[in-house]
């Protein structure tokens, strides 16, 4: 079993030139990240993106909240967890965050997080990202 040993939170730019947050999770001598680009859609029912409003500095996009609660708060609670068990590892994330659309930690927090855990599994077990969707091998892709 593998056990996560560090999480680490940054600020990072996405394609647009837009702050976003990049986690990088770590498990011996290996590590993976992702990040969580920002959403285009801002309808009442989306999931809350975590941005520092009040920072101009960015012109209030800035990611720098979201950050800190990966490295002081998500990184505690995941820490030593088994990087396989990634229902778990998003329970965990969804319990700290505790609101239906994610206010408190954010959506683009809780992704970053939970695709990089993800990345490393796979990384890992040495298979591509995608057979660790695979619930089963035998499936038949649509026809018309």
């Amino acid at each position: 079993m593998h056990k996560i040993t560090k999480v680490v939170g940054r600020q990072v730019f996405d394609s647009r030139g837009n702050p976003t947050i990049e986690a990088e999770v770590f498990s011996k001598n290996l590590s993976a990240s992702a990040i969580s680009p920002s959403g285009a859609s801002t309808g009442t029912f989306e999931a809350f993106e975590k941005r520092d409003v009040l920072n101009k500095k960015y012109l209030g996009k800035s990611v720098f909240k979201g950050v800190e609660i990966i490295n002081k708060k998500i990184s505690k609670k995941i820490k030593k967890q088994n990087v396989h068990n990634q229902e778990k590892i998003d329970h965990i994330l969804i319990k700290l965050d505790g609101t239906k659309q994610k206010r408190k930690i954010g959506a683009n927090t809780i992704l970053a997080v939970s695709m990089a855990v993800k990345k490393l599994s796979a990384k890992l077990k040495k298979i591509s990202l995608y057979k660790t969707f695979l619930i089963n091998n035998n499936f038949k892709l649509p026809y018309p």
